[in-house]
């Protein structure tokens, strides 16, 4: 049986909780260690997994040292900027790793990744969970199956509210930087991370691959006081020849999206995560996938430990090397705005909650997302740009492969 470790028991690590028990409970594997600096705070998480778990650390090097050889593989559930060494004290190791999601900051920093984790022959799953879902490969199958026909853009808009207690709860949430490391964080590589993925996923007409993305043009906005940003618009050029947009903030009047929308030369398929998808043919023809909702959580841990018990590292269905091409998109849309642009606060309002469960919203935000997705551009594309909108130029990414170029953080 396989035997795995967890770093990080609480936040992302409460969520996944469930499906890793699911796992234990079906035999799959079984817990012999967890890990997670906040121990002391976590007493109720401890006592959910102590049935499973008799160790439990502060220090996730202490754990991986102490388990080294008699544990097979790792969850990997902690901040950004810790992806990198710990991947690759793990790999060192000779510990499988399931990753959480983005795969780390910077381009350098996962290419060095994907060294470690080929030298030592172990496999490495990136968690970005939607593309195990039954919603997002029932679209993807029509695009590779060409009923879609010529897929001619990839569009995904949503407005997710973060409220103060968000960027509250870690020492990196908001920051573009802590202790000298990049942690970039935001809703297009973080909270939402998933999506600027999915965009790469759907806009690949190749079974189970990713667009190769060639350059971007991206606005990177902040209207809260925090470094990263909390709004942005994202162009991307691929290798395939399909563009692809991505429209997101955390300031929205309203809670809405993700909006997917692809529009092909034979028909159009959305997807949005309570009606899920439909796919409208040019000759009036309808499809859409009978299902209940499902995150694609059981199945990415599934495909991790079937990865692990066959030994392939090419068997996850999202390794570093694809999870590569996200990381190049993520630096390079701070590239390409240059710097976080400040949201002038004339334009800003705050919510009537009260205490930390208020949020900054953008005034007429959600009309410019929605306006952006439509019409297929960045928000200083429209006919009426906003006032605060900035105009940038296109990153090329031809043998890009260290951040940062031409960002500033000031």
């Amino acid at each position: 049986m396989i035997k795995i470790a967890i770093v990080g028991i609480g936040g992302y690590g409460r969520l996944l909780r469930p499906n890793i028990l699911s796992a234990v409970d079906h035999g799959m594997c079984e817990i012999v260690a967890a890990c997670d600096r906040r121990l002391p705070d976590l007493a109720d998480d401890v006592l959910k997994l102590r049935p499973y778990c008799k160790d439990f650390y502060t220090e996730a090097v202490e754990m991986l040292q102490a388990h080294r050889g008699d544990c097979d593989a790792v969850f990997l559930i902690a901040g950004i900027a810790s992806h990198e060494p710990l991947t690759i004290t793990a790999a060192e190791m000779g510990y499988h790793i399931w990753l959480e999601k983005p795969p780390a900051a910077t381009i350098q920093e996962v290419d060095r990744m994907i060294s470690a984790v080929s030298e030592a022959g172990v496999v490495c799953q990136v968690a970005f969970r939607w593309i195990w879902s039954s919603d997002f490969n029932f679209i993807k199958d029509r695009i590779v199956d060409g009923s879609l026909g010529q897929i001619e853009s990839v569009t995904n808009c949503a407005g997710w509210v973060r409220r103060d207690y968000y960027y509250n709860r870690t020492d990196w949430a908001g920051k573009l930087s802590v202790d000298g490391k990049w942690v970039l964080d935001g809703p297009a590589t973080n909270a939402l991370a998933h999506q600027t993925n999915n965009v790469l996923y759907l806009g690949s007409p190749v079974a189970g691959a990713f667009a190769t993305p060639t350059s971007v043009r991206a606005e990177l906005y902040r209207a809260r006081d925090i470094e990263c940003h909390d709004t942005a618009a994202i162009e991307i050029q691929t290798e395939e020849g399909i563009p692809l947009h991505f429209l997101v903030s955390h300031c929205s009047e309203t809670q809405f999206g993700p909006l997917v929308a692809i529009i092909g030369s034979k028909g159009m398929a959305t997807w949005d995560f309570d009606r899920g998808p439909v796919v409208r043919y040019s000759d009036g023809s309808e499809r859409r996938n009978g299902r209940e909702k499902e995150l694609g959580r059981d199945k990415m841990v599934e495909n991790f430990l079937r990865a692990v018990e066959a030994g392939d590292p090419e068997m996850p269905r999202c390794t570093l090397k694809d999870a590569r091409r996200y990381a190049l998109v993520a630096d390079a849309m701070h590239e390409s705005s240059g710097t976080i642009h400040v949201v002038d606060p004339s334009y800003t309002s705050r919510s009537e909650d009260e205490g930390d469960q208020g949020w900054t919203m953008i005034t007429g935000l959600d009309k410019v997302l929605h306006k952006a997705a439509e019409r297929r551009c960045l928000f200083s594309d429209l006919p009426n740009a906003p006032p605060w909108a900035v105009k940038t130029e296109p990153f090329d990414l031809t043998g890009y492969s260290e951040f940062p170029r031409r960002f500033s953080a000031k």
